[in-house]
């Protein structure tokens, strides 16, 4: 009589992990057993509200939390779901605010955000040259614009 099919054991891995929401991580299955028996998984993702798990295992991250990408019977992987950093704000100060052309002016930038976000920004400037860091030199007399922007988003500047 042959053994009867029974499955030891059942490990998922989940990667990229952790992600941020609207993002993918792909869960591979690893099964393990003695005679006859299948490999075949079903997925399942609990909290459901965290987003969903195709047949293939591929979660798809809805909001924040933590999900619990399970093969059905056994075998389950953790995946951190995070809020994608964002850029709220990029703001500028340059001090001196008033200069001759003779002179230079240093220029702080500050980047506000959600998140692991990035506070790295380039600079620019109109009548004049700017360093990386924000050190202004006039070229002419006259109103200057210095603009800071975010290099994570680059639609966000300031100045």
């Amino acid at each position: 009589m042959p053994a009867r099919p029974t499955i030891k054991s059942v490990t998922v891995v989940c990667s990229p992990g952790p992600i941020n929401t609207n993002q993918m991580s792909t869960c591979t299955p690893t099964v393990s057993g003695t005679g006859n028996y299948s490999s075949t998984v079903k997925w399942s993702v609990s909290p459901t509200s965290i987003g969903t798990v195709s047949g293939a295992g591929d979660l798809t991250s809805a909001c924040t939390g933590t999900a619990t990408v399970s093969r059905i019977r056994s075998g389950n992987a953790t995946v951190k779901v995070a809020t994608p950093p964002t850029i709220t704000s990029v703001s500028v100060v340059c001090s001196p605010a008033s200069i001759l052309t003779t002179q230079t002016s240093t220029s702080t930038g500050a980047v506000q955000g959600t998140g692991s976000y990035s506070s790295e920004i380039t600079w620019a400037a109109s009548n004049g040259t700017i360093t990386s860091s924000g050190v202004f030199m006039a070229t002419v007399a006259g109103t200057v614009n210095i603009t800071a922007r975010s290099t994570q988003d680059a639609t966000k500047s300031g100045g």
